[in-house]
């Protein structure tokens, strides 16, 4: 549910890092500095944004190449969180010692949850897509 309520801004922000430098690795690198500030609060929390941001930014770049196009920016922009949804599952059956199962304890509503926080990064992406675009035109990026 934290991932719902934040997917929006992530993907503003993070779109907004991609289109200010369109190099590789600029997802990555917003993920571990905004890990970093995690890290102060718990340490899964940065093991996750990192992997979620490194996720994201590979299959961006495995299928556009890197970030030549509008496309391959709202993509990254968009996976950002979502991505960190199964490695946040992932750390905590292994710090827990819990079962899929018990970390999933409501699939349909776990599933409802996701599909949103999917839309609402792709919102958020496309939104500061266009944002940037006329930060652009502006001259301020």
């Amino acid at each position: 549910l934290r991932n719902m309520v934040s997917a929006i801004f992530y993907s503003i922000f993070s779109i907004l890092g991609i289109m200010k430098i369109k190099k590789r690795g600029t997802l990555t690198l917003i993920g571990l500095f905004h890990g970093t500030v995690l890290l102060m609060m718990a340490p899964v929390m940065f093991w996750s944004i990192l992997s979620g941001a490194f996720l994201s930014e590979l299959i961006a770049n495995l299928i556009f190449k890197g970030y030549q196009s509008d496309k391959s920016k709202v993509l990254a922009a968009m996976l950002f969180i979502p991505m960190t949804l199964p490695t946040t599952i992932a750390f905590t059956m292994a710090i827990h010692g819990m079962t899929f199962s018990q970390v999933v304890e409501s699939p349909l509503i776990s599933i409802v949850i996701s599909i949103a926080t999917i839309a609402l990064s792709y919102f958020g992406a496309k939104l500061g897509l266009k944002l940037g675009k006329e930060l652009q035109k502006a001259g301020k990026m």
